[in-house]
């Protein structure tokens, strides 16, 4: 696009140099005609990709929690769910929320995506019995359930939660993929290239043209 640029500012230039305002004008306003017509395709294909790119990651990244409301156990969206919801959380699943249990049977979880401890933590809720065994009965969104089945109350949910927290706190951007990084390498390249040839070509008229107005000059004088 920027060569193009380039070569079309340099012949609506030259065009009206050499023919004037009346035809001069039009090879250059062409290509700009055409370089405008080709940027706008070209963002409409990449706004649209990206828009439907977004819904499928939305998609994928909203996960579905079971929660009991007014005595009913139903199945939600994990973004649905607000504070003081009992949810189900089975073994396989990962929790939806930041939860704390009251009741669990075997239950324990792989935070390793948070903390990085790559072990399972045993869960446990809390009670008179076992207090004194200092239990662990938070459970953190995102984790994956590793064996057990519980019952929670929803804590915290959204850009409220641990791992909300920390992704707002460190800021993460999306990196480019491989796929990306080749392309815009190629790209680059690509108009390495075509600056390379402009350029060259650029300097082989302005040859051309010095040479004949030398050799147009010099035949002039010789003849009579």
């Amino acid at each position: 696009m920027k060569v193009l640029m380039g070569a079309a500012a340099a012949s609506l230039i030259l065009g009206i140099i050499n023919e004037g305002w009346a035809k001069g004008w039009i090879e250059g306003v062409s290509i700009f005609i055409a370089i405008a017509i080709i940027l706008t395709v070209n963002t409409s294909n990449n706004y649209i990709k990206e828009k439907q790119f977004q819904q499928l990651q939305a998609k994928q990244d909203v996960t579905s929690a079971r929660v009991t409301r007014d005595g009913k156990i139903m199945t939600i969206d994990a973004e649905e769910l607000v504070v003081g919801d009992c949810v189900t959380i089975p073994s396989g699943d990962s929790v939806p929320a930041d939860c704390v249990a009251y009741q669990t049977v075997t239950f324990t979880t792989n935070e390793a995506g948070l903390t990085g401890e790559p072990e399972a933590i045993h869960k446990a809720a809390v009670f008179e019995e076992n207090y004194a065994s200092n239990p662990d009965p938070f459970l953190l969104q995102s984790t994956l359930v590793a064996t057990g089945k519980a019952n929670a109350i929803v804590l915290a949910v959204g850009r409220q939660t641990r791992s909300g927290r920390a992704e707002r706190i460190m800021n993460v951007t999306a990196e480019q993929t491989p796929l990306q990084c080749k392309l815009e390498s190629i790209a680059d390249m690509i108009g390495k290239m075509g600056g390379s040839v402009a350029a060259l070509t650029f300097i082989a008229l302005v040859v051309k043209m010095l040479c004949a107005i030398f050799l147009y000059k010099e035949r002039t004088i010789a003849d009579p």
